[in-house]
This record gives structure tokens, C-alpha cells and sequence, in this order.
């Protein structure tokens, strides 16, 4: 049997043409504690991630109980970050119940181990949050969860840092204990005192081992008790003289032996003597213990047993077909940690301050606009008796999205101050006289123009071989009555008392323009209701609508909506997804999930099927507000514009993934995020039809991610289309397309990047 627990031979790696590590060559006993020592930058880290299998290294090989897949088995691994890597928006209770899901654990087990760990690491009440733990209950805690599943394998990156000497010292206990119950400790440190409790310590510089053994045997080899003075000592040797990946054979004196040595040869032989040291508390402040260096097959096989009966999983590792069919997860195991994981996504996004703005962000924007726009209009009215001034107001105050909210003032000089100010677009003045004076002007402009004058004037200019230009105005004819009574008219005071005058500021044509025809609208409104009062026919338009083809009284929000619905949605979901991901690689908790033994692919659903259930709530709440509360019409079936919504929804989550696969920071995702959102609302047909479009650029514009979403979706609503028609399908297929496209990629970069 192999008395190693890690082996590492021949290892390289290197990082953007850097050479991290050199030729590493190391041999983990098992039932022991390691000691990797080595200053900041020296390789510690990512030697240890790759040996969890979180990185590839460029050549060599590393086994872990005689198998060579480093990561593929790390179930029976614990993994404790350098940072508490733990979820501050969940309690105590709820990170242990995390974990103890992820593992499978029993709840009957996972009683009793809770209590063991609380009274072992001092851990807080079960409902205090993790964002209210101190640093050192918080490194505590952390710890704790390494020990829950009872692991074979602990790595550990600077586990008492943080912490009280009590604390720290209690740590230590317990590592030793578990050590001889059958548990083999790897601690990453750059701490002097801490390396030297340690059974073995390997010191790394410049992403090479440069010396290994047990703290005795470096002290006698040094002839030196301070562990730092020896480190520094062998740094400038191997600095001198270049050899820095040599080890000294003398170390076999003191029970090391070489890493080029085979190790289990020396294991075949039985009458391999047991070399130990007797420590003393001067040695190791912890406890006195008996370190095994070398060990027979009887004692490992004692020590395993021990750990089996002590609950901890039996693995074999004679073959690694055998630990193949141990490690295998079936699909059960698979959605019960997809759901798991799920549910962290959901209780994170839950407790997190923003959640009302993300969910409720889409459903805000299309309560917006089906709302009518209000334009405020300052009104100084100088009748005694308004009739007709208050009938205009009335008749110009609505038309489709846009509502005049009118303001009363006092003085002229008022109503334009608040103009002046910015606080409304326009000011409206009205005559003393004005109902009087409308009401004259309305009637003088139907007696003295009669239809018969009109008619001649149209004869007239239809007579076959008259030559005359047709867009000559009456006034050319001889008509002198009419012609001298327009000039009259236009000098008489009642056209200054029946005039509107209009103080507007046109710095916001968006709001000034829309306020002008309203009172344009307004204004033939109030001529024909002059005419009605006085019994006689108003004047209605030469235009005639003969029959609506599609969309029969709809109105600007109707078709609004239908833009507004995809382009809301892929904003708000391509905008935080594009974070996710991003957030996930940063936090040390996403390295801990995936020793546990979550998988990539887990994760990357685990955030995709989230989002899709809280942009399902989206799409509900916007449905409801349209169709419900404003009552938008709909021609079309309502499954349909709800799947086409959802479909269009898995598109903006699978791009917003993707870009955050793709980013290494949150910035660059946020930017490129907006400039694809925002861009495609102006040119997609969200706000306007792109039919109004140059054919080439249409062409162009069709191509995008959701100008054929929106078109189909409009298709529906407005025309009633069914899914039977090319020109609504086309946009189910765009999204389908680009969701799997989308997602295969996001995952690629995801992978690959982690």
C-alpha cells in the first residue's frame, strides 16, 4: 500500500510565458501534517490549487492516494481558502446546512457533528449572520466546515491567521488528533512559528523546493533552533549558488528520503525500521506527540481502520478503476445539487438590498409607460365667465399617451415665470372676451364663406382647357365682397380676443412638439362644438378611414408595448447577469463549492435557472400591469406573447453569462452591457419601427439579437398572427438559436477561465 497521501513529481507550471513553478517534486505521509513555507509570491497557492485540481499543470504528474487525477475525487477532500471564503448574507445555521446538502449528509449525522464542531471551534448561535461574526469567529467558522464531512485530505491556507492564541492552539489540538485517527494536513503559511509545529515542512522560493524535512532534523542539520534563520540561510545558498531545485542528500540521516527514491519500495521491505522523534513541549508547544515519519503497512492499515470506524468513508486505492466507481455520482446526486445550489442563488438574491430594485426595475418601466405622459401648462385666464376657455382646456387635454396638467395663475407675468423656471413646458393666455369672441369668429367664418362660393371656386378650376394654375388661391378670382371682408376680419379686434396665446419652451421638443398638437387638435374641437351649440354642421375631415386592417383603436402604448416588454427584459437581465460570474471567480467561496464537489456546468445552470425564475416574475407582473390594470388590447393568443417573452428572457440571461464569462472585471461587464443594451433599444424596432429604415440598413438592423424578437412579438399583438405565420416564427428561432450559442460559449469561457 502507498504511505503517501499526495505525490508530486516533475511538476511545472507557468501563467501568461511566466514559469510559476520549476520541477516540483514532493511526498505527503499520510496521517501526517505538512507544512508548505514559503514568502508571498513563492508558488504556495497555486501548487495548492493544483493539487485540488483547480489548475492544469503544463507538464508532470500529482497523485493523490495513488491516483493521478488531481480534483476528480474531492469529496474526501476539505479545503479551507486563505480568506473565510464564506456567504455573509447567510446565518450560521444556514452555512452549515449549505454545505452538509452539498455533501449529502444525513440529518441524523449532521446533528451530532454540528454540536462537535460548535464546542470544538466556539462557533456562535445558528441564527447570527456571518456578516456580524468577528474575524477571528468568522476564520473559525470557515474551519469548522472543512471537518463536517469527515475528510481524508485537508488542505489548508493559513488557518490561524486571524485568530486567538486559544483559539489557534485548540486548532493545533485538533488537527493532531484527527491526524491520528487516519487525516493527513496540508497547511500553506508564510508563518515561521506555525510551519514549525508542522510534522514535515517543505520551503519553496521562486516557485522551487528548496528544502524539506521535519523541524528536528532541519535543526540539526543547521545546527540552528530558529526555523527563520535557517530558511533565510538556505535562501542565500541556493541563491549563490544557482541550485535551487537541489535538495541535500543529507537529509535521509534524519528519515527523509530523496523524492527521486521510491518510496513504496521501501514500504515493500517489513523490516523497514519505524524512525521517530520524541518531541518535547519546547519543540512544539501544542502537545506532546510521537511523529511517525515512516511507517509499515500494519500501522496504516490501523490507522484506516480507525478512521472507518471513527465514520469516515472507506475509499480503496489498489486500482484506480475501483476509485472510479467510488467517486461516480448518479443523477439524482446531480439536480440534488443543482437545487442546492439554486437555492443559495435564491436565498443570496433574497437577502440582498437590491433585489426589489433588479426584480421590480422592468415591471417599474412598463407601469411608466403605459402611464400618460403629464405635461404641465401654466393657464392665466382673464374671463369673468369662461365657457368656451374652460371647454378648450377639457377638449385639449388628453390625446393618446400624452395629458396636459393645467396650472392656474394669477398674473401673465406669473404663468411665463414658471416657464422661465423649467416647472411647465408652455404658458396659455386667454382674452377677458374670449368665449364671446370664438364664438363670433367660428360663426362669421361659416355666414360669409358659404358652401356655393367654395364649390364655383372648385368648378372653376376643373373646367377642361382652363389653363389656370390649380394651386391658385380664391383670392385671385373675383370675389371682391369675400376679399374685403377678409381684410376687415383680420383687422377687427375679435380675432385678438379669440386667440390662444402660447408661451412655450422649446428646448424640449419631445414634450413641446406633443403639447402643440394637442392644442392644434384642441382647437378644431372647440370650432365645432361652437357650431353644434349653434345648430349648425362642423367641420369634419375629407379624409375617410374605409376599414382597419389590423389593430382597429389601438393607440401609441398599444404599440409601445410590445417594444417595450423585450427591450425592458433584455436590459435589466443582460445588464446583472453580466456580473454573476465575475462575482463567483473573485470569492474564495466558489473555489470551496467546487471542492465540495459542485461542478462547473452546476454552477453555471445553477445561476442561469435562477435568473430564469425571477425574470419568470417579471414577465408576470409586466403581463398583468399591460394587459390587466391598463387593459392593452391583444389580437393575438396569450401563450404565445408569454413564450416568446420567456424565450426572449433565456436569450438576455444567456448573454449577459456570456459576457460575464468572457470579462475579468465588473466594470468592463458593466460597460460592454450597457453599450450592447442600450444600442439595441434605439435599433431594434423597441421605440420605433425600423420599417421607416433604408432597406440596407433594415437588412442590418433585422440581424441583431432582438429586432426579429420584437417584430414577432408585435406581430402577435397587433396583427393577431399566429405561430403558423414565418414572420413570428422567425423570432421564436432567433432566440432559441442564440440562447444554446450563447450558453455553449458562456460555459466554454466559464470553464476555461476558472
Amino acid at each position: 500500500m502507498n504511505p503517501s497521501a499526495i505525490e508530486i513529481k516533475n511538476l511545472c507550471f507557468s501563467y501568461q510565458k511566466i514559469e510559476v513553478l520549476k520541477n516540483i517534486y514532493m511526498k505527503v505521509p499520510k496521517c501526517s501534517i505538512y507544512a508548505l513555507l514559503g514568502p508571498s509570491g513563492s508558488g504556495k497557492t497555486t501548487l495548492l490549487r493544483l493539487m485540488l485540481g483547480r489548475l492544469r499543470p503544463d507538464s508532470g504528474t500529482i497523485s493523490i492516494f495513488g491516483n493521478f487525477k488531481a480534483g476528480h475525487f474531492n469529496r474526501i477532500i476539505g479545503y479551507m481558502p486563505q480568506t473565510t471564503a464564506l456567504s455573509l448574507e447567510f446565518t450560521i445555521g444556514e452555512t452549515i446546512d449549505y454545505f452538509a446538502n452539498l455533501y449529502q449528509l444525513c440529518q441524523k449525522d449532521l446533528v451530532g457533528k454540528k454540536k462537535d464542531l460548535r464546542e470544538i471551534f466556539c462557533l456562535a448561535d445558528d441564527n447570527k449572520l456571518v456578516s456580524e461574526l468577528s474575524g477571528g469567529q468568522q476564520k473559525a467558522l470557515s474551519l469548522a466546515l472543512v471537518f463536517l464531512h469527515s475528510p481524508r485530505l485537508v488542505f489548508l491556507d493559513e488557518p490561524t491567521v486571524g485568530t486567538d492564541p486559544l483559539l489557534g492552539s485548540q486548532i493545533w489540538s485538533f488537527l493532531r488528533q484527527k491526524c491520528f485517527n487516519g487525516l493527513t494536513v496540508i497547511i500553506v503559511t508564510h508563518y515561521i512559528q506555525e510551519a514549525s509545529q508542522a510534522d514535515w515542512i517543505g520551503m519553496m522560493r521562486s516557485g522551487r523546493i528548496i528544502e524539506e524535512g521535519i523541524p528536528k532534523s532541519l535543526y540539526l542539520k543547521y545546527d540552528d533552533r530558529n526555523l527563520e534563520n535557517i530558511f533565510i540561510r538556505i535562501c542565500m545558498a541556493t541563491t549563490s549558488d544557482g541550485n535551487n531545485n537541489k535538495i541535500s542528500d543529507h537529509r535521509n540521516l534524519f528519515g527523509y528520503y530523496h523524492s527521486n527514491q521510491s518510496f513504496d519500495s521501501m514500504h515493500q521491505n517489513k523490516s523497514v525500521q519505524l524512525l521517530s522523534f520524541e518531541t518535547n513541549r519546547s519543540d512544539f508547544p501544542c502537545q506532546n506527540l510521537r511523529h511517525h515519519l515512516v511507517m509499515n503497512d500494519y500501522q496504516i492499515d490501523n490507522f484506516e481502520n480507525r478512521s472507518t470506524r471513527n465514520g469516515l468513508q472507506s475509499f480503496r486505492y489498489q486500482n484506480q478503476n475501483s476509485f472510479e466507481n467510488d467517486r461516480l455520482i448518479d443523477s439524482y446526486s446531480l439536480l440534488w445539487m443543482l437545487f442546492i445550489l439554486i437555492r443559495r442563488n435564491i436565498s443570496q438574491f433574497m437577502k440582498s438590498k437590491m433585489t426589489s430594485i433588479m426584480l421590480f426595475s422592468p415591471v417599474f418601466c412598463t407601469l411608466l409607460m403605459c402611464i400618460t405622459f403629464k405635461l404641465p401648462t401654466a393657464v392665466y385666464n382673464q374671463e369673468s365667465f369662461p365657457i368656451y376657455s374652460d371647454r378648450f382646456q377639457s377638449l385639449a387635454k388628453n390625446f393618446t399617451i400624452h395629458h396636459i396638467r393645467y396650472e392656474e395663475c394669477r398674473s401673465l407675468e406669473a404663468a411665463i415665470d414658471k416657464v422661465r423656471a423649467g416647472k411647465t413646458i408652455a404658458a396659455i393666455w386667454f382674452d377677458r372676451n374670449f368665449s364671446i369672441a370664438i364664438a363670433e369668429r367660428a360663426l362669421a367664418s361659416i355666414k360669409k364663406f358659404p358652401i356655393e362660393l367654395a364649390n364655383r371656386t372648385i368648378d372653376k378650376q376643373a373646367v377642361p382647357g382652363n389653363n389656370s394654375d390649380p394651386s391658385t388661391s380664391i383670392d385671385d378670382y373675383e370675389y371682391d365682397d369675400y376679399e374685403n371682408l377678409s381684410s376687415e376680419i383680420e383687422m377687427n379686434e375679435t380675432i385678438k380676443q379669440s386667440t390662444i396665446k402660447v408661451f412655450i419652451d422649446n428646448s424640449n421638443m419631445y414634450y413641446a412638439q406633443p403639447l402643440m398638437d394637442l392644442f392644434n387638435f384642441g382647437s378644431w374641437d372647440l370650432i365645432n362644438e361652437v357650431l353644434r351649440d349653434h345648430d349648425l354642421t362642423p367641420i369634419t375631415s375629407p379624409v375617410n378611414v374605409k376599414e382597419v386592417i389590423y389593430a382597429e383603436g389601438t393607440e401609441v402604448p398599444d404599440f409601445l408595448l410590445s417594444g417595450y416588454l423585450i427591450g425592458f427584459l433584455y436590459l435589466s437581465q443582460v445588464t446583472l447577469t453580466s456580473q454573476l460570474l465575475i462575482l463567483e471567480r473573485k470569492n474564495d467561496f466558489f473555489d470551496r463549492i467546487i471542492v465540495a464537489g459542485a461542478d462547473h456546468s452546476l454552477m453555471f445552470f445553477s445561476h442561469f435557472i435562477t435568473n430564469l425564475l425571477f425574470s419568470f416574475i417579471q414577465i408576470i407582473l409586466m403581463l398583468l400591469i399591460g394587459f390587466v390594470w391598463f387593459r392593452i388590447p391583444n389580437f393575438g393568443s396569450y401563450w404565445l406573447v408569454f413564450i416568446l417573452v420567456l424565450l426572449q428572457s433565456t436569450s438576455s440571461i444567456m448573454t449577459g453569462l456570456l459576457i460575464s464569462s468572457l470579462c475579468r472585471e465588473n466594470f468592463s461587464a458593466f460597460f460592454i452591457a450597457l453599450s450592447i443594451t442600450l444600442s439595441q433599444l434605439f435599433t431594434s424596432g423597441a421605440m420605433f419601427p425600423i420599417i421607416s429604415f433604408d432597406p440596407i440598413i433594415k437588412f442590418f438592423l433585422n440581424i441583431t439579437p432582438i429586432a426579429m424578437p420584437v417584430e414577432s412579438l408585435r406581430n402577435v399583438m397587433l396583427r393577431g398572427w399566429t405561430i403558423l405565420n414565418l414572420n413570428v416564427v422567425h423570432g421564436l428561432i432567433t432566440n432559441l438559436v442564440l440562447t444554446l450559442i450563447f450558453g455553449y460559449l458562456a460555459l466554454h469561457f466559464f470553464k476555461k477561465r476558472s
